[in-house]
Parts: C-alpha cells; sequence; structure tokens
C-alpha cells in the first residue's frame, strides 16, 4: 500500500505524458523535478505531523500510566501507615476504577485483590497477604520509576 501511493505521482506522470519521448532538455527534467518535489514534500510533511501526533500521544499515554500507578502505589503506603482504615482502602478502589484506562488488566486484578485482601484483614483480621502486597508494590514502582 505504502509503495502504491509512493509510487503514484509517478505512475499519474509517465501515464499522462507516455506519448512524449524522454526529453533531453534540462528544464523539461527541471519541472519534472519541481512536480516530483512538490508532491513528495506534502507527502513527507503529512507523514512528519502523522508521527509527531502518534509520539505525543504515546508520550501522554505514558505519563497518565507513570501517574496512575504513582497514586496507587502512595495509597497502599497510606493504607499501611493509617492501620488499614475504611477510608483509605475505599479510596483505592476508587483509584483502581479511575486507572483502567493507563494500566494493565493483570496489575488491576492485582491490586484489586490487595484491596479486598486488606478489607477481610479490617473485617475478620485475616491475615494479609505480605507476597501479593510487596508483589504489587514493586510493578507499581517499576512503572512509576521508569
Amino acid at each position: 500500500m505504502v509503495v502504491v501511493i509512493l509510487l503514484l505521482p509517478i505512475i499519474i506522470y509517465v501515464w499522462h505524458f507516455h506519448s512524449y519521448p524522454i526529453s533531453d532538455n534540462p528544464v523539461d527534467w527541471g519541472t519534472f523535478g519541481d512536480y516530483i518535489g512538490g508532491i513528495y514534500s506534502v507527502l513527507v510533511a503529512l507523514l512528519a505531523v502523522y508521527i509527531s501526533h502518534h509520539l505525543e500521544d504515546r508520550k501522554k499515554r505514558r505519563s497518565h500510566s507513570r501517574e496512575a500507578a504513582e497514586n496507587l502505589f502512595q495509597q497502599i503506603q497510606t493504607i499501611r501507615n493509617n492501620k488499614y482504615n475504611f477510608r483509605s482502602i475505599a479510596k483505592l478502589q476508587k483509584l483502581i476504577g479511575t486507572s483502567e484506562l493507563y494500566l494493565n488488566s493483570m496489575l488491576l486484578e492485582k491490586i484489586s485483590a490487595l484491596a479486598d485482601c486488606y478489607l477481610r484483614y479490617k473485617n475478620d483480621k485475616e491475615d494479609i497477604d505480605e507476597d501479593l502486597e510487596k508483589e504489587t508494590l514493586q510493578e507499581l514502582e517499576r512503572i512509576y520509576a521508569k
């Protein structure tokens, strides 16, 4: 597809002027060069705009991902520091919901399981899964520390 788009201006030119002999006049070749340059400069400019937009969008997504990971990491730390109070756990659950667009589902499932673990600990005094907590914090830190 890209090759066709790149060759299309030349194909159109050849198709339109195929009945004329190849010129020995440098002025004719200069005109041909102007035609090719005019067409391809627009294509290159459009490609540059597309790439720039794509890179900016990617940068924004990465920034949102880092910010979401850092917020979740900080909230888990707050929960631990505040002795697992319900308000902090509820805030973590809310952050999980707002982070769905920016973090992968497996990590969000881990964080959700960790929030459930905190609630069970608070309600039933069930032990906290320290391995899950440590692993989750490490993954979050890896994302936002990039």
